[in-house]
């Protein structure tokens, strides 16, 4: 065997190294942690005794060496470095609003994140054209939606002439006691 120590042999071992691969560390030299930072990364270890790549990983991290996914590597050697994967998703893949948990694939609109507990897409309904939707954006006219409780202000603020890209952005500039005042002139018909 090499000159690990017998935990560090039983240690080995539960990581996937057989006997076999134990004789072939000694062989090539790999007899402490330290000589697993010659070897570099898991698909070197994995090459050059016969582990699986699984088992290497295992192996390398144990040795304090953050192994890359191997199926990664390739493309990140050509690639030029330390770019991140890209996921592609089709458009039925419904996200939460509030922590961006994929919803599962019967999710049906008002349904809760199974991930933060909240209500996954909010139904909104459009102060432009009175469709209901879910999203940030009104899929029939493109404007944004406003929080429900900012809903009859926006109607009233479109009634005043305010055009549909401007009226997200005064909700959001005017304070509470600008939208209390709004709101008390709608519900008392001085509008």
């Amino acid at each position: 065997m090499a000159d690990f120590l017998p935990l560090e042999i039983a240690i080995l071992k539960s990581k996937g190294a057989s006997d076999e691969i134990l004789e072939k560390f000694k062989e090539l030299g790999i007899s402490s942690k330290e000589s697993f930072k010659i070897v570099g990364d898991a698909q070197t270890l994995s090459d050059i005794t016969g582990l699986t790549v699984t088992n290497a990983i295992a192996i390398m991290e144990w040795a304090g060496i953050k192994s890359e996914d191997p199926q990664c590597s390739d493309s990140k050697l050509n690639s030029g470095g330390n770019q991140q994967p890209i996921v592609i998703e089709d458009a039925s893949v419904i996200r939460c609003t509030h922590c961006d948990h994929k919803q599962p694939h019967d999710y049906k609109t008002g349904d809760l994140c199974p991930n933060c507990g909240k209500q996954a897409q909010t139904l909104a309904t459009c102060y432009w054209c009175y469709t209901s939707g879910t999203g940030k954006f009104c899929k029939s006219c493109g404007a944004e939606f406003v929080k429900n409780i900012e809903y009859e202000i926006a109607v009233l603020l479109k009634r005043e002439g305010v055009s549909k890209r401007e009226i997200a952005k005064e909700l959001a500039a005017m304070d509470e006691s600008e939208k209390e005042s709004r709101l008390t002139q709608l519900r008392t018909g001085r509008y």
